[in-house]
């Protein structure tokens, strides 16, 4: 979680393990605004991927902030740029809001990877229209813990992120 804008571990938090009586099955019950095999809060990922992707100080210093190693960063942006295309997030808020005012998403500084340019200009892109997105719909931020809520279950199958297909 992050206090101070730094983040902070908490390692207190009841994650509940469930088993069927009938058949078997086992599954996790966790609480409201974590995900599944997910270590850290949205608020945490969100402002990770917007620092590593816009600010010029060294990836090793922005994980170190957020508590985590900085091959992680790299997972957490490729994750949000899988989330949805722009086009479809933004094609999403027109249908919903009529005649929104588009987020500007934050510059991405340059890289010299083409690649990793791209990739983090999508990441900030999904981040702003999902912003734009809970916005609309009441939500408190961030977006991100309410991507499978806003984003269309079909999105993630038909969208393709560097030539692979994405996983949601």
């Amino acid at each position: 979680m992050l206090e101070d804008k730094q983040a902070v571990f908490v390692d207190d938090v009841r994650v509940r393990k469930l088993q069927c009586g009938d058949c078997g099955a086992r599954w996790t019950h966790l609480p409201d605004g974590l995900t599944g095999r997910i270590h850290y809060q949205a608020c945490v990922v969100s402002r990770a991927v917007v620092r590593t992707v816009t600010e010029r100080a060294p990836r090793a210093e922005i994980a170190r902030d957020h508590g985590c190693h900085r091959r992680t960063l790299g997972r957490w942006v490729a994750r949000v740029a899988a989330i949805a295309s722009p086009a479809r997030l933004a094609r999403i808020l027109l249908a919903a809001a009529g005649a929104p005012v588009l987020p500007a998403p934050p510059v991405s500084r340059p890289s010299q990877s083409a690649r990793w340019m791209e990739l983090g200009t999508r990441a900030v892109a999904v981040l702003a229209l999902l912003e734009a997105l809970a916005s609309l719909h009441g939500l408190e931020p961030p977006a991100l813990a309410h991507a499978g809520w806003l984003v269309p279950a079909d999105v993630s199958s038909t969208d393709t992120v560097g030539g692979a297909r994405s996983s949601g």
